[in-house]
């Protein structure tokens, strides 16, 4: 079983607006906005991608050969 990991945003939305509109978060300050559900959900999945692609790429220690 795959361990599991989580990331944090934050959902910064607009009240006075019919449909959803506002800006996703997240932890490093990257800002993803949004107008209306599909786009919301297009931003969560952006996010989540990057956050799952990022978890992937190997670190390095800066050091020469």
């Amino acid at each position: 079983m795959n361990a599991s990991r989580t990331v944090t945003a934050v959902i910064e939305l607009r009240l006075d607006e019919e449909l959803p509109q506002g800006v996703l978060i997240d932890a490093d300050g990257g800002a993803r906005p949004f107008h209306g559900w599909l786009q919301l959900a297009g931003a969560i999945e952006e996010w989540r991608a990057a956050a799952c692609a990022a978890d992937a790429t190997p670190e390095t220690d800066g050091g020469g050969r």
